[in-house]
């Protein structure tokens, strides 16, 4: 009685005092610690029934060990086994299979297997019992042999039998088995019974049959919720979400309610496939049918929501639970990191401050730590510091490699080697974090160090380590540590690891040494997308086309099907050497792996045809997209820009309007500075109007760039008024107003905002400085330009520059102190520029300097033999001299070279209409009414007694046009294009036309 009802202690002191116990009451005694106490003392029963004399019987030893199964007491069990071994009781198959069972519960195969093969006569139910065995400690091959050998000895096997190898085949994925038993089961007349079936179904979809599961689940007559939930959990594991989501559908419609684990299927699939509105129908669901409190469907909800980006009804959920377990917090915790809200998932720790259990949960705190390394948030990552502590996690490996994390991405690495030195045991994920922490840093020679200190401390590096060291060494002059790091991968038997070899080759490409990069590729066994990924972008990397292109085809022929990357880095080949035919090819493989609508490619694509000057084909990019949105507006607008295709740019810009789309900041940044580089005015103003009307009227980047554009066409009255009414100015925005000035010779000006923008707190850069000896230079500010020159190199290892030394040339040369101006030039770090000795010689023709100007001239041609300017200047210089006979020389060595400049080009808005006209052109359709306005203008001038000069000059064609067009204003932008080595400096003219009346503003750049 005691026994029965679980009063263990009464019932063994009654026992202790009976007279005389005999087997009957020994196996009640039994019963009761069998199902009421969590131990078995077993020894000390077989000791107490030996010292009485009473020998336990088969029913009682099977009462044992089926007890030790049950409560997993190895050692206990391990003790009845040797008292069946001692006694006379022989071990027959029921005994057998229960100590197979018993052993196999425990964990102890070995021990099982032996039991089965100790067995006189292993009978269906010593196999069965192996079976579950095997099945059970994941040897699931082995019970599926067995299996089939009851099968070849006509064995008969139960539905607990079918249940463990259907297991074994859905875990092991191996479909020819798993049918082998559907015949079985039919043949055993199971497939009425629910549990195999639904067994079955689950080994199908696990063997990725989906269409042989659906099969058994149609036929199946009496299909239950566990039937749908296993089906639709196939489906959406095999990525066919909307076949899932119909199940759950059909599941209701067939009358059966939804059960926890359906509901979290459901609202999985509907969140791929549905969206927010299907993900809020089946919401509705749960909170009908009352699960709306369950905390496994809340953390789905909390998940599903956020992944879809609606962070507001995840957290709504999370505070609609009441039972706020620490799953639930690390979800709505999880959700916000995820989506790149770590600031809100730190205030949401701050609000489980109150919740002790989820303070003591290590998982939270993994959470928060992470939280903190995203937002780089110390304080909140020391409270969180402080919890590990109290809790007794500072012990904890995950937590102190994560602690090393957060301490290094704030940027306090001491404390991140305190926490590492702190802890007990330092195994590779804490040298790891160690060691990426110090690498990322810009710390490798450290990182280098600690690798070889963990190395004689016992501790093998991993991949991990490895390539955070490589990653560490993206330049030549790393080259040495990471061959280091490559000699410590192939020391470690890590050469056969193809993401390090994929490291390794980019690594080697980064530091341009290809051959070292193919060797690591040609060795390695099985090359994968990513691995032929890197050689190419190694070889584009160092320039090598021919490579490039090589590797790409081959890797084609390996049956490699190049992704976004591989693309990335052929056209980028292909950009930098100017090769337009390979581009084309390149493009014509991006459509045939339907790439082309991809926005990085098409990106790529259509700054490769800018940039080869062919501006029909990078439109014919733009035009094939699927979907022209802002960013594809601002790439093509940007690429145009970049590459000198201004006009383009202005047009697509008008269009992208007309298309009702607004333009982003990086659209207006960029159509700024075409209409500053071709001095459309007008333009200017109205997009300057479109910028002050829309959402980025406060945008400082935006206004330092109107500042600029303004300044560059001379209006520095606009210029003004817009830096004196931005939200912030910044550096950027006093050097816009310093170069404007600059560029307009306002030498007092420059001076005056100079010593303005250092009061205010900024220190002057590069581009400040040249601004300010450019000012002098035009002032002719001879004794002040060198006290800028000599402050510029204060407290600085960069100041001056070659651009520094250059305007002291210009200085010194237009003041006509060449001797001055030459050992400036001699005196420029490492040889004088193209610039410096053009600067020196335009100065030897103004001041008549023919020795010194051919000397200069000489050096200019060795540097850049087929530039004209200095062809034009030289030219000049000789025939100021009377020197006909060498003018005559250079124009045939000029001929013979090609040496000449890019024709000039104006621009002239009419009626904020850009046209633009260039030296020669006598092919426009309306270019005789052009040129008898021009013929007209001249003999005006003549008779006013005025001999023109620019009628050979693209400024008299626009001039004319005005008069001809019938406009009523006009201005016109003369804009001339020196090519990027052109040192000399250029006239830019603005002139305004109001009916007959002209005025010409002119501003000088250098």
């Amino acid at each position: 009685m005691y026994a029965k009802h679980g009063c263990i202690e009464d019932a063994q002191r009654v026992m202790d005092g009976l007279p005389y116990r005999n087997v009957v009451s020994w196996s009640g005694l039994l019963a009761g610690y069998v199902q009421h106490a969590n131990n078995l003392p077993a020894s000390e029963f077989f000791t107490k029934m030996h010292r009485e004399g009473i020998q336990p019987d088969n029913v009682m030893y099977l009462s044992i060990i089926k007890a030790c199964a049950t409560m997993g007491l190895l050692e206990q069990g391990k003790i009845a086994h040797e008292q069946i071994l001692r006694s006379e009781i022989k071990a027959d198959s029921t005994l057998g299979s229960a100590l197979i069972d018993m052993y196999s519960q425990c964990g102890s195969l070995e021990d099982a297997h032996k039991v089965y093969k100790d067995l006189l006569q292993a009978n269906v139910v010593s196999k069965s019992a192996m079976i579950a065995g095997y099945v059970e400690q994941g040897q699931d091959l082995e019970a599926i042999k067995l299996f089939v050998e009851v099968l070849e000895g006509k064995g008969i096997l139960d539905r607990v039998n079918f249940l463990y190898v259907l297991r074994a085949c859905g875990n092991i994925k191996s479909l020819p088995y798993a049918q082998l038993l559907y015949d079985q089961i039919v043949e055993a007349k199971l497939d009425s019974d629910l549990m195999v079936i639904n067994t079955l179904i689950n080994s199908y979809c696990k063997c990725e049959s989906l269409q042989d599961a659906q099969k058994v689940f149609d036929a199946c007559k009496k299909r239950d919720v566990v039937s749908f939930g296993i089906m639709m959990a196939g489906y959406f594991q095999q990525g066919q979400s909307c076949l899932s989501l119909k199940l759950f559908w059909r599941m209701i419609y067939e009358g059966l309610k939804p059960d926890e684990a359906t509901f979290i299927c459901g609202l999985k699939a509907s969140g791929s496939v549905g969206g927010v509105e299907e993900v809020d129908h089946i919401y509705c669901k749960i909170v009908r049918d009352g699960f709306e409190l369950n905390p496994a469907i809340g953390t789905a909800l909390i998940d599903i929501f956020a992944k879809l980006k609606c962070l507001k009804e995840s957290y709504s959920v999370f505070k609609s639970l009441s039972d706020r377990n620490i799953v639930l917090w690390s979800a709505i915790m999880t959700s916000y990191i995820e989506q790149g809200y770590g600031r809100e998932a730190l205030d949401i720790f701050d609000k489980m401050q109150n919740d002790i259990i989820a303070q003591q949960e290590k998982s939270s705190l993994l959470c928060v730590l992470k939280a903190c390394i995203m937002t780089k948030d110390l304080v909140r990552g020391k409270i969180a510091h402080s919890h590990v502590i109290k809790h007794g996690f500072d012990a904890d490996e995950a937590l102190g490699s994560t602690l090393i994390n957060m301490y290094f991405s704030c940027g306090v690495p001491q404390e991140g080697q305190n926490v590492f030195d702190s802890l007990s045991h330092q195994n590779v994920v804490t040298w790891s974090a160690l060691i990426s922490g110090y690498s990322d840093s810009g710390c490798s020679t450290l990182a280098f160090e600690l690798v070889d200190d963990m190395i004689q401390k016992e501790v093998r590096p991993d991949r991990a380590i490895f390539l955070h060291i490589l990653k560490a060494c993206t330049s030549s002059s790393a080259i040495a540590q990471g061959k280091l790091a490559h000699h410590h991968i192939l020391k470690h038997g890590l050469c056969s690891d193809v993401v390090l070899g994929n490291a390794l080759i980019d690594m080697y490409g980064k530091c341009q040494t290809c051959m070292e990069a193919e060797n690591v590729f040609d060795r390695l066994q099985t090359p994968d997308l990513i691995s032929w990924s890197s050689i190419i972008a190694a070889h584009a990397e160092s320039g090598n086309l021919h490579n490039t292109l090589e590797c790409f085809e081959n890797m084609q022929k390996e049956g490699m099907e190049p992704n976004v990357v591989t693309f990335l880095c052929t056209i980028k080949a292909c950009c930098n050497n100017g090769a337009l035919e390979e581009s084309r090819y390149i493009h014509h493989v991006v459509v045939e792996a339907g790439l082309n609508n991809e926005d990085v490619i098409a990106s790529a694509l259509i700054d490769m045809y800018s940039k080869s000057d062919v501006v029909e084909d990078s439109y014919g990019v733009f035009a094939g997209l699927l979907h022209q949105d802002d960013v594809s507006w601002a790439t093509i607008i940007t690429s145009f820009v970049q590459h000198g295709h201004e006009f383009s740019a202005l047009e697509l810009f008008d269009k992208m309007q007309t298309k009702g789309l607004k333009p982003n900041k990086v659209t207006f940044l960029c159509i700024l500075k075409a209409c500053s580089n071709v001095g459309a005015l007008r333009q200017g103003q109205l997009i300057h109007d479109k910028i002050v009307k829309s959402e980025f009227h406060s945008d400082v980047y935006l206004g330092n760039s109107v500042v600029y554009m303004y300044a560059r066409f001379g209006s520095i009255d606009d210029a003004h008024n817009v830096f004196s009414r931005l939200s912030e100015q910044d550096r950027v925005s006093w050097e816009a107003m310093i170069s404007g000035f600059s560029l307009q010779g306002n030498s007092d000006s420059v001076r005056e905002y100079f010593v303005e923008m250092q009061i205010s707190g900024f220190r002057p850069q590069e581009t400040t400085y040249a601004s300010i000896l450019a000012a002098c230079s035009h002032g002719g500010y001879i004794h002040e330009g060198p006290a800028y020159f000599n402050h510029s190199g204060e407290g600085s290892k960069n100041f001056p520059k070659a651009e520094h030394y250059n305007c002291m040339v210009d200085l010194f040369g237009r003041a006509g102190h060449l001797k001055a101006a030459n050992e400036m030039l001699q005196s420029m770090p490492g040889d004088p520029d193209l610039i410096g000795w053009l600067t020196l010689l335009s100065a030897c023709k103004s001041h008549g300097n023919v020795g010194l100007g051919k000397h200069c001239f000489e050096q200019a041609a060795q540097q850049a033999p087929d530039f004209a300017a200095g062809y034009a200047l030289m030219s000049d210089l000789y025939a100021d001299a009377g020197m006909w006979e060498d003018v005559h020389g250079l124009v045939e060595q000029r001929k013979s070279i090609g040496a000449w400049k890019k024709p000039g080009q104006a621009v002239i808005e009419v009626n904020n209409n850009l046209h633009s006209f260039t030296v020669g052109d006598f092919e426009r359709p309306d270019g005789i009414n052009l040129h008898a306005c021009l013929d007209k203008f001249n003999r005006v001038m003549k008779r006013e007694g005025y001999i023109p000069q620019v009628w050979a000059y693209s400024e008299a064609l626009p001039i004319a046009f005005p008069k001809s067009d019938g406009a009523e204003k006009a201005a016109i932008s003369s804009v001339h294009y020196p090519t990027k080595r052109d040192g000399s400096h250029f006239q830019s003219s603005f002139l305004e036309c109001n009916k007959n009346t002209y005025s010409i503003r002119t501003r000088f750049e250098s």
